[in-house]
């Protein structure tokens, strides 16, 4: 099978799959099987290229009778990643699919339907903390400096105060300065990438996908059938396979179209 590990986006808000979330049994026709598959689990694999397959073919895009090939030139309704897929089925050359460039055109979709943001708000936090904490330890060091040497008794209580203050100052600053760098460390480890988060958009998908999820695996034989039932079982049948409920159509897309 065909299996590549994709560097993931840091799974901060995952709302991970458990019993007690609710059942949802509505088609999510908004989104591509691509980019429902990105925001589940941020992961792009061969199930992801098969049911991409599988919507084209529902779509009337392409039929898959003898060999995958295209049977219409009309592409309005199809997302970037399925556009891509097309494009290389039309051209002959869907031997040189390549999933990085697939799992591209999936984040595109991602973020143009607003279902991902950038991860900056933490950094730019930092940034601020860090300029406010510089200030104020260059207000104080000059409040210091005045009241050094000054024999005033109000003053000489000003200066115990400011030198409380710096000694404080750089303490924080040196734990913001820490958290930052550690942070940014931990980041380019782990996840190699710049790190996107759900929106709330985003968020509220994942719960519809993990509810379904629910609802096909305790109310459905979909793992059962084979490609033949996609006119049937229309998208349900689709999300079975993306969902790794069914993994017999994942061995008939493999055997009979060389997929690998």
């Amino acid at each position: 099978y065909i299996y590549l590990i994709l560097p993931e986006i840091k799974k901060l808000n995952k709302d991970d799959f458990n019993k007690n979330i609710e059942y949802y049994r509505e088609i999510i026709d908004e989104y591509s099987p691509g980019v429902i598959s990105y925001i589940d689990n941020f992961n792009v694999d061969e199930k992801t290229l098969i049911v991409t397959l599988m919507s084209l073919e529902k779509k009337n895009k392409i039929s898959s009778n003898s060999k995958i090939e295209i049977i219409t030139d009309n592409t309005s309704n199809l997302s970037l990643n399925e556009l891509y897929i097309y494009k290389l089925i039309k051209n002959n050359e869907f031997e040189k699919f390549n999933f990085q460039l697939f799992k591209n055109e999936i984040f595109k979709d991602c973020t143009n339907k607003k279902l991902l943001r950038n991860n900056s708000k933490e950094t730019k936090l930092s940034s601020k903390l860090i300029s406010f904490t510089i200030t104020l330890e260059l207000l104080g060091a000059l409040l210091h400096s005045i009241t050094l040497f000054s024999s005033i008794p109000i003053l000489k209580v000003i200066n115990v105060i400011s030198s409380i203050f710096l000694f404080s100052g750089i303490i924080v600053f040196i734990i913001i300065m820490y958290t930052t760098l550690f942070t940014e460390a931990m980041n380019n480890i782990e996840m190699k990438s710049i790190p996107y988060l759900r929106t709330k958009k985003g968020e509220n998908l994942n719960k519809k996908i993990e509810g379904l999820k629910r609802y096909l695996k305790e109310f459905s034989t979909l793992k059962d059938e084979s490609k033949d039932a996609l006119a049937i079982w229309d998208d349900y049948l689709i999300y079975s396979v993306l969902f790794g409920q069914n993994t017999q159509i994942i061995d008939e897309y493999v055997e009979n179209y060389n997929i690998k």
